[in-house]
């Protein structure tokens, strides 16, 4: 039997629209591998050329760093007639080069071209589409295309990566006649990627050498204990990480530029833990008028205990679950309350906007004083308890099975001739079952007079739990245990995405993170930028406070650009401006248009 060629393998597959075994024997494992993908996503083959996505923006730091190293890659490439492109991640080509015109008809016929995609789900197995799905060199030629107007080009092509975070930026691929293709060009273009990589490193190092050259002025001869903190960055020495502990960078930085604000210097207290505080003494960097971070000199921790409430009990972190991690003082000060009142035997009520963990926060703090069997918990706002006649009847049922504990949740549900009555028939029915409670506020205020009244009827003790937006510093350790707490996939967050958490108002608090941080595909792993959170947290990394107006505007700027998958000026056809008016808009709230929040 003949060897089957690679066009004839080539044919089966797209007449069958499988690959048989034969195929599979004859053609390159990592060609048949992307022609599964390109048969799955119902790759368009038959097409005469690649679509066109609109024009692009190439204002970035990408195309400024790949621009004089492709240019002289074209260069070289010249009597090969070859051309070479640069993609985006998504395999949107941004830009081409050609130094030999013989090239440029095939090209052009091809449509290969700025503002065209060679998207592997769209037009097949390609040396663009194929590098951006599998992040790896690649090579195809011929009929290793699946796209019969591909199949006269062989093409090499290279990821970029950000020499930073480690992220794909982008794609470079070298184009020309398929019996042009040689194995000695993948190294090639290797070193062509490496070259850009470097320039976006030199490129993007400039901030960081900037506060790295203050931090090593400050700290010579070693006197100072003193750090080099801006966004995303933190330079220090042993002696200030071990101070800090488990302090998070952006916690750190937060509090330093709110506390700077535009002031040539700044004093402040950073708590590292729930017994000590630290003075810090912050002096901004800038350049060219901004402040792009700042050295901050750590004083003598001080002792300053979080009130321990009344049994007199050390102040201990709160057990390491979602919704119940924190280290502020106003959260420590609540959870010792809490402890504090369930430890005296009397009635408690704990009050608090949605989503903050009130019941959970009780349901611990009495398993340290009962066995869970002992304690329930009941509803109040469901239907029964609407009615005076079948709320009394479902309060004696529940005493009945004679619990230690009985936990009125949402009390603030009850009307209130029932919680009158409630609070009458506890005092009056020789009830031996103790009833603690939580109530609900819209506005994070206390209990109203009136359900105050049914807990003053019981001689309990009223604990507020603050809100998550009054507590920023706890965010970063709530946004982690959910994760953690997730799932078996090992999700993190990025500075970026961290920064628009600590940033945002939550006014579902914790309840309104876990639902979105737990509400990513199965698939997604590793760490989440903040351009996969939803475009009303993006609006966050913004640094200053925006009036209503403002935020409505950068939401609909926000949605435009996720939209636009980044492209600037499809966004702001979405938006109805020009593209300058655009980067005038994000310029005004100081957001970075190529930030990782795109």
């Amino acid at each position: 039997m003949a060897k089957l060629t690679l066009e004839r393998a080539r044919e089966i597959v797209l007449s069958e629209g499988d690959i048989p075994e034969v195929v599979a024997r004859t053609v390159r494992p990592e060609v048949v591998t992307s022609w599964r993908r390109s048969l799955l996503s119902g790759a368009e083959v038959s097409r005469p050329e690649l679509p066109f996505v609109g024009e692009l923006d190439t204002e970035n730091a990408l195309c400024a760093a790949a621009d004089p190293v492709l240019s002289k890659l074209a260069d070289r490439l010249s009597g090969l007639g070859a051309g070479v492109l640069l993609a985006d991640r998504n395999a949107r080509i941004l830009r081409r080069w050609v130094s030999d015109a013989n090239i440029l008809p095939l090209l052009d016929s091809l449509r290969s071209d700025a503002g065209f995609t060679g998207s592997e789900e769209i037009v097949g197995t390609n040396g663009i589409g194929t590098v951006a799905e599998t992040s790896r060199p690649v090579q195809i030629v011929g009929h290793e295309h699946l796209m019969e107007s591909m199949t006269p080009f062989a093409c090499v092509g290279v990821p970029v990566f950000h020499p930073i975070t480690h992220r794909p930026e982008g794609i470079i691929t070298m184009s020309c006649r398929a019996d042009a293709g040689s194995a000695l060009l993948t190294p090639l273009m290797m070193s062509a990627a490496a070259d850009v990589e470097h320039r976006m490193l030199e490129q993007a190092s400039r901030r960081e050498r900037m506060v790295l050259d203050a931090y090593l002025e400050a700290s010579r001869g070693g006197s100072r204990r003193v750090a080099g903190v801006g966004q995303g960055i933190f330079i220090a020495g042993p002696r200030v990480t071990t101070l800090l502990g488990g302090t998070h960078q952006v916690v750190l930085w937060e509090t330093v530029r709110e506390a700077l604000g535009g002031r040539a210097s700044a004093t402040a207290e950073l708590r590292v833990d729930d017994e000590q505080v630290v003075p810090i003494s912050c002096t901004p960097i800038t350049n060219q008028g901004q402040i792009i971070g700042a050295l901050v000199d750590f004083g003598n921790p001080m002792t300053r205990r979080v009130a321990a409430a009344t049994v007199g009990r050390t102040v201990q972190r709160a057990p390491s679950m979602p919704g119940l991690v924190g280290t502020s003082v106003a959260w420590l000060e609540a959870v010792a309350s809490v402890r504090s009142a369930v430890a005296s035997g009397d009635p408690v009520l704990v009050s608090g906007e949605m989503g903050l963990g009130k019941t959970t926060l009780l349901l611990r703090a009495l398993a340290e004083q009962h066995e869970p069997s002992r304690v329930e918990t009941v509803e109040l706002a469901s239907a029964a308890w609407n009615e005076l006649a079948s709320a009394m009847s479902a309060l004696d049922e529940v005493t009945n099975r004679r619990p230690d504990v009985v936990l009125l949740k949402h009390i603030e549900a009850l009307p209130q001739q029932v919680a009158m009555a409630l609070a009458s028939r506890i005092l009056d029915g020789g009830h031996d079952v103790r009833f603690v409670a939580t109530f609900t506020s819209a506005t994070g205020t206390a209990a109203t007079p009136e359900h105050e009244r049914l807990l003053a009827a019981l001689g309990g003790h009223a604990v507020h739990v603050p809100p998550l937006r009054e507590r920023a510093e706890d965010i970063p350790y709530v946004a982690h245990a959910i994760l953690a707490d997730a799932s078996t996939r090992r999700l993190t967050l990025s500075s970026g995405a961290l920064r628009a958490l600590v940033r945002a108002p939550w006014p579902g608090n914790v309840m309104q993170m876990k639902t979105m941080l737990r509400s990513f595909p199965a698939e997604v792993s590793g760490e989440i930028q903040a351009s996969d959170l939803p475009s009303e947290i993006q609006a966050c990394a913004t640094r200053r406070q925006l009036t209503t107006l403002e935020h409505v505007e950068l939401r609909a700027i926000l949605d435009a650009l996720k939209q636009a998958q980044g492209n600037k000026v499809l966004a702001a056809k979405i938006v109805g401006v020009s593209r300058s008016t655009l980067y005038r808009k994000l310029s005004s709230y100081r957001i970075d248009p190529d930030a990782d929040y795109f």
